[in-house]
């Protein structure tokens, strides 16, 4: 009969018990349904032994005793553990995890002891202390606990759990769901790579993992040494391993990918993670101020695309040359030989213009005044005057000659330049005086005075030099002419012509090798080699 609690109930039977005296009816409510049901995920512990060290630690040890476990369940293997010594006596020992076994054979059929043995005095039996393996659950408004071990092979699942109450075989109603989510966080894609496809395709291929539903796939470009930020995160529905990635053809691209379930989003995996490695440079060498060579010495390996050519350091800074003193005149007063070159400057393709200062000899004068018709000449007998230079010019190589000597008169009789005095020692190359001398006369109405008295200028001329270049610098000067110079003439030398340039190649790859470096010789001004070193580029072009 079914019933509530309180209620009567009446039933009727036959009696087919002969010699029954009586009956019992017994009314049984079926019971109720549990409540609040939760389930969690347990996590068993290592299975572990802790030593206790005992009073009698031994003595005498010189190396760590060698230590033997016994009373372990066949079925579980524990290794030694260490052993640290403090003056020959054991000081301390390191708990150990075993592997093997059920957790039965660890917390009911295991009784481990550790024995030691060497010394002079052997260290007691320690016994061991093995940690349980139950599960530890969180505490629950509950009247009953139970531990269900699911099948290693099903965790990557969600499962629901009921439970139902059962009494003298009576069933009750089933309590709520409690859930649980088994599925395991998705791993970093394996064996991500990428291969050039059709015009601008590439494709991409990773292992799928078995706990991803969805994949985000990112890319970035590479542009002139400079990486984009990433971007797309395209979203790879499904469990595949493919696609296919359409860009733009020269383009170089890296690409990331990750795996995703409703649990948890994998760490990213990168094609290309590298970029090649293993070639290697020769020394740069330099001529004519470029950067000629820098030869392969090995290929290396793993290049996707060709390396980035670095030039760096060295020196190609233009720089105009500097010249020394000029030698001083000679006792003629030329100028000739070679000017020192006290820094040779950079970036002279030709020979520089080189300037020196005119030549700077005087002309001697004499002032026709200083004769006198009345006082200076005479009516009887010739009269020789001296007169004096008023400017003893400078720079005369050789002696003025009377005849080199001009003398403009006025009127009647003229005379005759009869001598020219020239300057010695401080005073060389200068006119001192010049003699005139008249001839007799008999009037004094006759007797006349020059107007004007010239003398010849020194010889002079404009002094040149040339340069010599090689390898962009200026090596030498050498003055090719030059007279009338007293003192010592100024050199300029004009700028250097060539504009620094700084040294750029280019490398090609094979087969994932580096094969040769391009575009050498370059650069302009070298006076000092280079550093050229190889980058690889961590990408792979569109085709």
């Amino acid at each position: 009969a079914n019933a509530t609690s309180g209620t009567q109930v009446a039933r009727s039977f036959t009696n087919t018990s002969i010699g029954q005296s009586g009956y019992q009816v017994l009314a049984q409510l079926p019971p109720v349904a549990p409540g609040n049901l939760g389930v969690v995920k347990g996590t068993v512990a290592l299975k572990t032994l802790a030593f206790t060290l005992p009073t009698n630690k031994g003595s005498g040890y010189a190396t760590a005793p060698i230590v033997t476990i016994t009373g372990m369940n066949p079925a579980i293997t524990c290794p030694a553990p260490t052993v640290t010594l403090t003056n020959g006596a054991v000081s301390a020992v390191s708990t150990v995890t075993c592997t093997g076994g059920t957790n039965a054979n660890w917390n009911n059929g295991s009784t481990p002891v550790a024995t030691f043995t060497g010394g002079t005095s052997a260290m007691t039996v320690m016994p061991a202390t093995n940690v349980s393996l139950t599960p530890a659950l969180p505490a629950q408004n509950t009247v009953t606990k139970a531990i269900v071990t699911m099948p290693s092979a099903l965790t990557a699942y969600n499962y629901g759990f009921q439970v139902a109450p059962l009494f003298n075989a009576i069933g009750g109603v089933v309590s709520n769901t409690a859930t649980l989510d088994m599925t395991a966080a998705p791993l970093v894609p394996a064996n991500f790579a990428a291969v050039q496809g059709g015009t601008g395709l590439l494709n991409l291929s990773w292992t799928p993992d078995a706990n991803a539903t969805t994949y985000n796939l990112q890319s970035r470009i590479y542009t002139a040494g400079i990486w984009s930020a990433w971007s797309g995160n395209t979203v790879i529905a499904g469990n595949v391993g493919n696609y296919a990635f359409t860009g733009t053809t020269g383009t170089i691209y890296q690409f990331q990918i990750n795996a995703v379930n409703p649990k948890a989003t994998s760490l990213y995996a990168t094609y290309p993670s590298s970029g090649g490695s293993g070639a290697v440079l020769s020394a740069a060498t330099i001529s004519g101020g470029q950067v000629t060579s820098s030869s392969l010495t090995a290929g290396g390996t793993g290049y996707l695309m060709a390396p980035l050519v670095s030039i760096t350091g060295g020196s190609n800074t233009k720089a105009n040359a500097v010249l020394g003193a000029v030698p001083a005149p000679s006792a003629t007063y030329s100028v000739s030989g070679t000017i020192p070159v006290t820094n040779s400057g950079n970036g002279y393709s030709i020979a520089p213009v080189i300037t020196l200062s005119a030549p700077n000899a005087l002309t001697a004068t004499v002032a026709a005044a200083q004769i006198n018709a009345t006082t200076n000449w005479q009516t009887a007998g010739a009269k020789t005057v001296t007169l004096t230079a008023a400017n003893q010019g400078s720079g005369y190589a050789s002696a003025v000659t009377t005849a080199q000597v001009g003398v403009s008169w006025a009127t009647g009789h003229v005379g005759t330049v009869t001598g020219v005095t020239m300057g010695t020692g401080a005073t060389a190359g200068k006119v001192i005086s010049i003699a005139i001398t008249m001839p007799a006369s008999t009037t004094t109405n006759a007797l006349s005075r020059p107007t004007a008295i010239t003398i010849v200028a020194p010889t002079t001329s404009q002094a040149s030099a040339t340069a010599t270049v090689l390898n962009n610098i200026v090596t030498g000067v050498t003055i090719t002419s030059g007279a009338g110079y007293v003192t010592t003439p100024t050199v300029s030398i004009a700028a250097a012509n060539v504009t620094s340039s700084a040294a750029t190649a280019t490398a090609t790859v094979v087969g994932g090798v580096v094969t040769s470096i391009n575009g050498l010789p370059s650069g302009t001004n070298y006076t000092v080699a280079p550093t050229v070193t190889l980058t690889p580029v961590i990408g792979i072009a569109a085709p």
